[in-house]
């Protein structure tokens, strides 16, 4: 007797049938006239076969385990129930393995929140630190004091909801659609970063055209933010950042149409470049801020993902224009 397991295309392969049954499939098949024609029988002389389907979940078939032989009773039925347990054992491991990318996966992403979370909780928690490590609270009037107080708590606030936009980008919260006009976005968006404009006395305005229609805010703090934030880190003292918004409608949705623009040291011809190929290339802002070169890959990134428009100009010592569209409807 002479038995023999062979890997065949699948396409090919007898297998195929075998995915379709629930336990097993068994076949003479020089006389079966589905395979008596085949190369197997005809050139290689095989006379029988035996598969199992290999499962995922007990539901989903991934495979099969083949045996082929040249004489009718190439397996006794030991041998039959040794292949079943065989393929018990191949269907473990794949299930391992499959939890396996799946807790891969996983701490990737925890990873990859990390560094977002970090990333961009870092320049507006940092603007309203040195805001009032700067502020000499007791020569305040009690009316700037109030102010002040107002601001932070403004402040404190957006950081909450620009947590929660983030995590919403991952399976660590439920998705929930929180609503936004442009002018409610306009003022989270002022509240968050105000602190760290006026550290570095930058004439900072977020203008929005007012409109009645109210979007989803789902990744529009993180990723305007992370425009603001890198636009305020390289424009010097006494220079200026000006944001612009308006919703306009296309025949297929709502576009939220963005612009942030500075006056700052803008970009060299190979920062340009590693943005619009995704690489990350660590700067320093205007006061030495720490720059990991990950906000615009991540604003191109996500616009892109979203079917939006991401463009940006900008020049060496000349500023910086980015703008985008967004659907939001």
């Amino acid at each position: 007797t002479q038995n023999q397991a062979t890997q065949k295309p699948r396409e090919t392969s007898i297998c195929n049938v075998t995915i379709e049954q629930e336990q097993y499939f068994e076949s003479l098949v020089a006389e079966d006239l589905r395979f008596k024609d085949s190369t197997y029988v005809v050139d290689e002389g095989y006379v029988f076969y035996y598969g199992i389907p290999l499962k995922l979940d007990q539901n989903v078939t991934v495979g099969s385990l083949c045996v082929a032989g040249k004489d009718k009773t190439s397996l006794t039925q030991e041998q039959k129930e040794q292949l079943h347990l065989i393929a018990k054992e191949l269907e473990r491991l794949l299930q391992q393995q499959k939890q396996q990318q799946l807790l891969e996966q996983a701490l990737a992403d925890s990873k990859r929140m990390q560094r977002r979370l970090a990333h961009d909780i870092r320049s507006p928690l940092s603007g309203l630190s040195q805001l009032l490590s700067t502020t000499s609270l007791s020569s305040l009037q009690r009316s700037d004091l109030e102010s002040l107080l107002r601001d932070a708590a403004g402040t404190a606030s957006s950081l909450l909801q620009l947590t929660e936009a983030i995590l919403e980008d991952t399976p660590l919260l439920d998705q929930q659609l929180h609503n936004y006009d442009t002018q409610a976005l306009a003022k989270k968006l002022t509240d968050l970063y105000s602190p760290q404009a006026q550290v570095k006395t930058i004439a900072f305005n977020v203008r929005a055209t007012p409109s009645v229609l109210r979007f989803p805010r789902k990744n529009l703090l993180p990723i305007i933010g992370n425009l603001i934030a890198n636009a305020l880190k390289f424009t010097p003292t006494n220079g200026k950042v000006q944001v612009a918004m308006h919703l306009a409608s296309s025949q297929k949705a709502k576009i939220l149409h963005v612009s942030i623009e500075d006056n700052g040291i803008g970009m060299t011809p190979e920062t340009h470049e590693a943005v619009r190929t995704g690489r990350a290339i660590p700067q320093k802002g205007t006061q030495g801020e720490t720059g990991y070169g990950l906000g615009l890959s991540f604003v191109r990134e996500r616009c892109e993902a979203l079917g939006g428009t991401f463009h940006l100009t900008s020049q060496k010592d000349q500023g910086t224009t980015v703008t985008l569209e967004l659907p939001v409807m």
